[in-house]
């Protein structure tokens, strides 16, 4: 299913110890969901160090949506694809553009 919605609130941090990033989608009819990548980073040699997937997946969302940085994306709109309740893509609301975890994951190899 392709739903349209709104970028109402966003988080780049770290949540139990791993960074991740979450945008609160508000899809206009009362109700919302979250998409939310939840691990960026990798445990190397006792400490938190950043990995090639989690850059390209903060660039491919702000890519995606059409901004320049992370703090532009709040309040602009995208498409969502939901399958099984979840959201697994989002999409530029104009183009026919779209940012996949599991497809960015399966093009570098991370598993």
């Amino acid at each position: 299913m392709i739903k349209n919605a709104q970028i109402e609130d966003t988080t780049l941090g770290f949540d139990r110890g791993c960074l991740t990033c979450v945008l609160a989608l508000d899809y206009g009819d009362d109700s919302g969901q979250c998409f939310s990548l939840p691990i960026l980073d990798e445990w190397v040699e006792g400490r938190r160090v950043g990995t090639a997937y989690g850059t390209e997946a903060i660039i491919d969302i702000l890519q995606t949506v059409g901004v320049g940085s992370w703090e532009e994306l709040r309040g602009k709109h995208v498409r969502t694809s939901i399958e099984d309740g979840l959201v697994r893509r989002i999409g530029n609301i104009l183009k026919d553009v779209w940012f996949s975890p599991e497809e960015l994951a399966k093009a570098m190899g991370v598993t």
